[in-house]
């Protein structure tokens, strides 16, 4: 009897361990799946503002990108909001599938869009009214003042198009549809190309042809998500709305270090934009717009691969699955670490040809500081990319306290004090600000997992 016994349990045991094996290579499967479609997602929607500088620069000139920038950390703040809104709500609905609570989603989403309207709204009547006050804190001189009002007027009269687009894509990604939430995000993405040549260089628009494309993009997308509804895949749908406060408290709970990532950029950008102006002027504002955008389009691949953990990493902690947690932790933060060595190292070989990309009058200043600005920033890459991968992997195990923290000390904390006193070094400091501070905070991030895991 025992020996049978013994059998039988030994054969339960493989077979249990066998399942387990599948289970873990069916979420391999995914984890490829979502990471590959989200990556190509986050770049395409980096590619708004990446379009934007390389035919103002081509069509307008060093003026034009030095206004693009001045109105980039605006634009950060609106595409944050919807971030905010898109990840809180997807990780609540995400956690809520597992235990079909489905009249709650429902609920998730009400709230979500009643936010992203008011938000909408008000942004749309501060930029009719505000803009050029806005454009002159944000340091626009009287040389680039009327450009830097077009582009912050019109973004923000379709505020709330981005926040919906980003939003819904978002939640969609979460409703087991990631392939249609990247196809949302490439299309807008080369469209906004397209209508950028045609508006810029064809119709002869100057500024208002490249912010009135990158705002028409949002809208393309949206048509493409509204497919999700359409064929009926969604899981979550309109509903009588039943206001909770608390439910509001969560979503932005939830969303709020994705939002606070984009803010901080954005605050970055203003501070670097205030201290070149000190040092090299409105040139030196040019140069950090060419590395300071190419350097979104390389974060743009890390928030993919982060975006596309937090679906899966979410699902394993709703069903308290440790190991697939783990193994997705891993598998992603290994994946950074050689797409960072990847993008290092291609960015150091062709820092010239990039550079010459965006500088059309061949001004020699610009080259100059854009190339070192390369090989010196670019260093902070390889921990940029853990930083987001932490901050998304606590934000998606409902750990938002932690993601935060390492949010401010990378967005503000630290890169404040740190660009301030080596700006005294001139631009070399200004570079080295930025990996100085992602360092810190990689340091920071690892101790927290460390306790975390002890906790757990």
């Amino acid at each position: 009897h025992y020996s049978f016994g013994g059998f039988e349990f030994g054969y339960i045991f493989v077979s249990a361990q066998r399942r387990r094996g599948e289970m873990e290579e069916i979420m391999k499967q995914r984890f490829i799946k979502y990471i590959c479609l989200s990556i190509l997602g986050e770049m395409a929607i980096s590619f708004y503002i990446l379009a934007d500088t390389f035919f103002i620069a081509q069509g307008i000139g060093d003026k034009g990108l030095t206004a693009l920038n001045l109105a980039i950390p605006v634009f950060n703040f609106i595409y944050g909001i919807g971030l905010m809104l898109g990840i809180g709500s997807g990780i609540r609905l995400s956690i809520l599938k597992i235990d079909h609570k489905h009249d709650e989603i429902n609920q998730v989403f009400d709230h979500t869009v009643l936010l992203g309207l008011v938000i909408g709204v008000l942004f749309m009547i501060t930029g009719v009214l505000y803009s050029p006050s806005l454009a002159r804190m944000l340091g626009a001189n009287d040389a680039v003042l009327q450009d830097t009002v077009i582009y912050l007027r019109t973004i923000m009269i379709f505020t709330p198009a981005f926040i919906f687009n980003n939003a819904l894509n978002a939640l969609v990604r979460n409703d087991n549809n990631p392939a249609l939430a990247t196809t949302a995000m490439i299309v807008a993405s080369l469209m906004n190309v397209v209508l950028d040549y045609v508006f810029i260089f064809l119709c002869h628009m100057g500024m208002f042809g490249a912010v009135f494309a990158t705002c028409l993009a949002p809208l393309i997308g949206l048509s493409i998500l509204s497919l999700h509804f359409i064929k009926k895949k969604n899981t979550f749908h309109p509903v009588q709305l039943h206001f909770q406060f608390s439910m509001i408290k969560r979503i932005i709970k939830l969303g709020f270090p994705s939002m606070l990532i984009e803010i901080s950029s954005g605050l970055v950008v203003l501070l670097f934009n205030t201290l070149i102006l000190k040092i090299t002027g409105n040139i030196g504002v040019a140069a950090y717009g060419v590395v300071c955008n190419i350097w979104l389009v390389c974060v743009a691949i890390f928030n993919g691969l982060a975006n596309g953990m937090q679906p899966l990493t979410s699902e394993s902690y709703g069903s308290h699955d440790t190991k697939n947690l783990i193994m997705l932790r891993r598998m992603t933060l290994t994946i950074s670490l050689l797409i960072s060595f990847t993008i290092y190292l291609t960015v150091f070989i062709n820092s010239s040809m990039i550079t010459s990309l965006f500088n059309k009058t061949n001004n020699p200043t610009l080259y100059t500081l854009a190339i070192e600005g390369f090989k010196i920033m670019f260093i902070g890459l390889f921990f940029a990319g853990v930083n987001i991968v932490l901050t998304t992997y606590f934000t998606s195990i409902e750990s938002a306290k932690i993601a935060s923290t390492l949010i401010l000390l990378r967005g503000v904390v630290l890169i404040v004090p740190a660009s301030i006193i080596l700006s005294q070094l001139g631009m070399k400091g200004i570079w080295a600000s930025l990996p100085l501070s992602e360092i810190m905070t990689t340091c920071v991030g690892l101790t927290y997992l460390k306790l975390k895991r002890a906790i757990d």
